[in-house]
């Protein structure tokens, strides 16, 4: 300030005093802000000013002098120094003031009697205890099921709990760390390793985002600070999505002066643990844990994302759920499966040509992203992608957020009656609206004067922020940057900002207009933004908010006449500005009110809410609005859960959704057509098939219309519609139906697809009922079953049995006995596997074999031995093939041949054959024929082995079958533990393999359920038999046949574990003569239900 050479004020000695006379002398050059109080030339002494820095009101300096000169004087260019120097004196000891009473607005010493206060000491660094604490918490509560909305409530505060209190632990560590940036490493109080970016403290890894390098290959310190974001954001979208036992580091994003910082817990992980994703760009890819997988897939499922395949080689591209990037470990300390770098999670929205490396910065929204009518890439316009039909979906989703979301966003913010740029922000967010596209937003709320000035407002505080931290950012490359540097800086800036002189209009002209323009798009709208078409108050606040500014209480901005707001103060700092991190962590979404009270049953108040809100909405934006669509929606479904006299209630509340569909031709989600399949359900319950069928040719007719004729999701209106019309007696509309599916999801799938060959059977089964249609049932039959068993390779699936069961029904029927005995003989061991000897398909075989028998035109009750297709033969052992031996169930005998013949193919194919993995499994088959249970165990693990190594894939459904088999071998062999660990692993591969398939899911649940009972575990039994129920609920409805009927199974355990009791009850009281039945003893006591 007083340029170079010139000797400092004695009045400096004083501790302290030194750092104050060197922030004396470095306010700005120009003079800005000790010229603002207006003092002539001839008071700028260097006595002076050292004096009022020293006391910690050169900012008031300007309105006490005023003041002065109000009270006694005419001008305060006359007014003596010794006089104003007298009068300070006099109101910092008390003692009044030479020129009279001092008004209370200008008593600033008698606010802060005696001395300024000390600065406030920093808070204490984190220990390593601390931080084990919040991690063992949070990752003790991420493995916790939370199956109900109660339990999801408490997990998300939890979670959200732990969060804070991490975020309050590290920010000191981060403030350490940035303001020691200029120092040497070897005076730092926490050092960085060897890249200079990274630094590890406490059990902490603390990463700068913002290095040189780092901006450099990104493009800009901006880009950098964003990728963090979008990692924050992703953690905070795979927490919500509730995936039990997936875990993640406790993390949190820390800016401050301009530098962003993460933080998160230091795991023992290193690239020997990496079990999914890729560590190298995407050039290897990953995919050896089920596990993963299915966790992986299932939070992709809630987020609306769908598994593609990822790689920048396409050659060895696999598929994956979420980006190409994306690490997976399995811890080998603790055992826990976390997963990290998720920053690319939500897909890219298209692509802006002017902006670099758009598919890492510019992101969809979460709400967005579930608001898509087709799921999502994550790896869509990167190099990872390998099909370009998801770039179509990721324009189309832009779009929707352009065209619907943004208009729907301006509607909401003209029913706010006191509407700030947070809640601006807050309900952008929520409609799925990046605030990037704010400035679009102006056209839309141009008559609201209020509004459109609230959204100017915000648009300049966040282009300000920028500013602000680039300048920041800048500073801190110097040498030896002072705290007191970025404080300049920032009061600079903050005045040219607010003041509203000449110089602060040539910086909203020159630097933050064109920081807009490219922040948020070279719009008409946006060029006139200045500093007199915002609210300067919500500007200043914002500002704070955002860049962590802060100012004492007494500073003003003089030009502008505005006053420092509370929310906008220091928190005891005697300087004039503070800078605090600005943090931002994970946020976990809570359920919203009306899906928790449904969830939880409570379906009047669901229904109340959903009124309530739909009333609210109508209030402010007309009966015919858009957004009630969603809320008529759910309201119609409380009213169907509700029954009885609701259903009517119900009706018109869909018909109503269709009327407003029909209002507006822009609305182009799945609103409409989930409502139509929705009433036709309800006229389906209600047998009004014809009504049913109508609406059903609608919605067909509009998803063809909307979303094209090869939609994926069309075929389950198809079949529906199909079998309507068989219903109603129209068979060739039932024939079109079930072929146009046929041909949907040949075209989507390709010919070997478990959907391809679902089709392939209604055909079948159409043609089966129809008279003299059994030799086209039989080519749909054998069609399908040749797929099904390339599908599923050597297991026996249930698939497949019930192809061969369909196949055998149509070949009794023809009255080719011995081929109809010989396939129902290959079905019933699968089925008796699958489902028990109880299952109506198993007795209906039974009944088929007696029939076949016979040779009966239909199956008879008779009681008759099973034949033997080899009962004929009599050869010897030593004269009997392999084959043979097998047909006559002399296993021991094979057992010797299979050795060979497993020796042969090993020799032959290798070990990481598929060939090899077939004759492993058959011998596996063979010993447990011979009760070698051990010998079994042994053999299916070896095929698993082998068929993981074939395909390279620990996920593949050949390993889930082998793992199958083997857990019904340490199952016969008594190894409940083994054979229920065994059995889960297989489930998780059928969980991330089966998608959309609930039937085969449930099917496997059933078996998982009855194998816990089966060992007498009641508890664990019940706990998959719930899980059962709410699939078989979500899927067909409480009341269907189905859903009754895993009810029943229920109750049938219940009623075990009561009979278990109270033989309990009866072996522990006493006898007659006194004595106790303590003899009596259960093998697997279980808990009361």
């Amino acid at each position: 300030f007083f340029g170079p050479g010139v000797p400092p004020d004695p009045r400096c000695n004083s501790p302290g005093g030194g750092d104050r006379w060197k922030a004396a002398r470095g306010v700005r050059a120009s003079g800005t802000m000790l010229s603002q109080s207006r003092l002539s030339p001839d008071l700028m002494t260097e006595e002076n000013v050292a004096y009022l820095v020293d006391k910690q009101v050169y900012q008031i300096f300007g309105r006490m002098l005023a003041h002065m000169a109000q009270q006694s004087h005419t001008s305060p260019d006359a007014t003596p120094i010794p006089t104003l120097v007298a009068l300070l004196e006099a109101e910092r000891d008390g003692t009044g003031s030479p020129l009279g009473p001092v008004p209370p607005m200008w008593n600033f010493f008698g606010a802060v009697p005696g001395p300024p206060p000390a600065p406030p000491a920093l808070p204490q660094l984190p220990t390593q205890k601390e931080v084990l604490e919040l991690h063992y918490r949070f990752q003790g509560m991420l493995s916790v099921e939370a199956s109900t909305p109660a339990k999801v409530q408490q997990r998300t505060q939890i979670l959200n709990a732990t969060l804070a209190d991490f975020q309050a632990l590290v920010t000191p560590a981060v403030v350490t760390i940035v303001q020691e940036l200029s120092m040497p490493n070897d005076l730092r109080t926490i050092a960085p390793l060897q890249d200079g970016e990274t630094y590890l403290y406490a059990g902490l890894v603390l990463r700068l985002a913002c290095t040189g390098h780092s901006a450099r290959l990104l493009g800009s310190r901006e880009t950098a600070s964003k990728i963090l974001s979008h990692e924050r954001k992703a953690m905070g979208c795979v927490l919500s999505a509730n995936v039990a036992d997936l875990h993640m580091p406790l993390s949190v994003k820390v800016t401050y002066l301009g530098h962003p910082v993460w933080v998160h817990t230091r795991l023992p992980l290193g690239p020997e643990s990496l079990v999914y994703g890729s560590l190298d760009g995407g050039k290897t890819i990953t995919r050896g844990s089920c596990v993963m997988a299915g966790m992986l897939k299932k939070a992709c499922e809630a987020l609306n994302l769908k598994p593609h395949k990822a790689g920048v080689d396409a050659q060895q591209a696999r598929v994956l759920h979420g980006p190409a990037d994306v690490q997976g470990y399995h811890c080998p300390t603790d055992g826990k499966f976390y997963v990290m770098s998720l920053s690319r999670l939500l897909p890219p929205t298209t692509p802006d040509p002017h902006v670099r490396n758009s598919y890492l910065v510019r992101l969809l929204r979460h709400n967005a992203v579930q608001m898509s009518v087709r799921p999502l890439s994550s790896d869509a316009f990167s190099p990872f992608s390998q099909d370009p039909g998801d770039e179509a979906d990721v324009r189309a989703a832009t779009q929707t957020v352009l065209e619907r979301l943004l208009p729907t966003v301006g509607a909401a913010l003209m029913t706010e009656r006191a509407l700030t740029g947070e809640r601006l922000t807050k309900l952008a967010h929520q409609y799925g609206v990046n605030c990037r596209y704010l400035g679009r937003l102006l056209p839309i709320v141009g008559v609201s004067p209020a509004v459109a000035r609230v959204v100017r407002t915000e648009l300049a505080a966040r282009s300000f922020r920028h500013v602000l931290e680039e300048e920041w950012y800048a500073a801190g490359q110097l040498p030896a940057a002072a705290l007191v540097h970025y404080e300049r800086l920032a009061l600079r800036l903050f005045h040219l900002l607010l003041d509203g002189d000449e110089e602060s209009a040539q910086f909203w002209r020159g630097t933050l207009r064109p920081k807009l323009l490219a922040k948020f798009g070279s719009l008409p709208a946006l060029h006139s933004i200045g500093l007199d078409s915002v609210d300067r108050s919500q500007l200043l606040e914002r500002c704070c908010r955002l860049t962590g500014a802060r100012f004492a209480g007494v500073h003003t901005f003089a030009f502008s006449g505005l006053e420092v707001p509370p929310q906008c103060q220091s928190t005891g700092s005697p300087t004039t500005c503070e800078m605090v991190a600005v943090c931002k962590r994970p946020h976990v979404q809570p359920l919203t009110l009306p899906a928790e009270m449904f969830m939880n049953g409570d379906l009047e108040e669901c229904t109340r809410m959903y009124s309530t809100a739909i009333e609210r909405v109508e209030a402010a934006l007309g009966p015919g609005s858009p957004s009630l669509v969603p809320l008529l929606n759910g309201l119609a479904h409380a009213r169907l859960a509700l029954g009885g006299a609701t259903l009517m209630e119900a009706e018109r509340l869909l018909q109503r959704v269709i009327v407003i569909r029909d209002l507006d031709e822009g609305l182009s989600d799945t609103c409409y057509t989930d409502a139509l399949w929705t009433l036709a359900e309800l006229h389906i319950h209600l047998k009004q098939f014809k009504a049913a069928a109508d609406v059903l040719e609608t919605c067909v007719a509009l998803f063809k219309r909307t979303f094209g004729d090869d939609h994926l999701a069309l075929p389950k209106y198809i079949l529906t519609l199909g079998n309507l019309h068989y219903w109603l007696g129209y068979p060739e509309r039932t024939l079109q139906c079930y072929e146009e599916a046929l041909s949907i999801r040949v075209e989507n799938y390709g010919d070997l697809h478990p959907e391809v060959a679902d089709s392939l059977l209604n055909l079948g089964l159409y043609w089966s009922r129809l008279s003299g249609g059994q030799a086209q049932a039989m080519d749909y039959f054998q069609r399908a079953l040749g797929q099904l068993k390339v599908i599923y390779g050597i297991c026996q699936h249930p698939d497949v049995a019930k192809a061969v069961y369909h196949l055998a029904v149509v070949t009794y029927d023809t009255g080719q006995w011995a081929d109809a005995m010989e396939l129902f003989e290959e079905c019933r061991p699968m089925l008796l596997k699958a489902y028990g000897p109880l299952d109506a398909l198993v007795q209906a075989t039974d009944e088929y074999l007696r029939g076949a028998q016979e040779e009966t035109p239909r199956p008879t009750t008779s009681v008759g031995s099973r034949p033997s297709s080899a009962a004929s033969r009599s050869q010897g052992p030593q004269d009997t093939p392999l084959a043979d031996l097998m047909a006559l169930n002399r296993f021991e005998e094979a057992v010797p041949l299979w050795d060979e013949h497993i020796a042969a193919q090993l020799e032959e194919f290798g070990w990481d054959s598929v060939e090899y993995a077939a004759a492993l499994m058959q011998q596996g088959h063979n010993y447990g024929q011979l009760e070698w249970f051990g010998r079994a165990v042994g053999a299916f693990e070896a095929a698993r082995a082998a068929t993981a190594a074939a395909f390279d894939d620990e996920g593949h459904l050949y390993v889930a079958d082998c793992l199958h088999l083997k857990s019904d071998a340490l199952a016969n062999a008594g190894q409940y533990p083994e054979a229920v660990e065994a059995y889960e692993q297989a489930l998780a591969i059928w969980e991330a393999q089966w998608e959309g398939r609930l039937e085969p899911l449930c099917e496997a649940h059933e078996r998982l359920a009855r194998l816990h009972l089966r060992f007498g575990k009641m508890a664990r039994s019940l706990q998959v038999w719930r899980r059962l129920l709410e699939m078989r609920s979500a899927a067909l409805g409480p009341a269907h046949p189905t859903t009754l009927a895993v009810k029943a199974e229920m109750q049938k355990v219940y009623a075990q574990v009561a009979q278990l009791e109270e033989g309990r009850a009866q072996a522990t009281a006493p006898s007659r003569d006194g004595s106790s039945n303590l003899a009596v003893t259960f093998v697997s006591p279980s808990p009361s239900p």
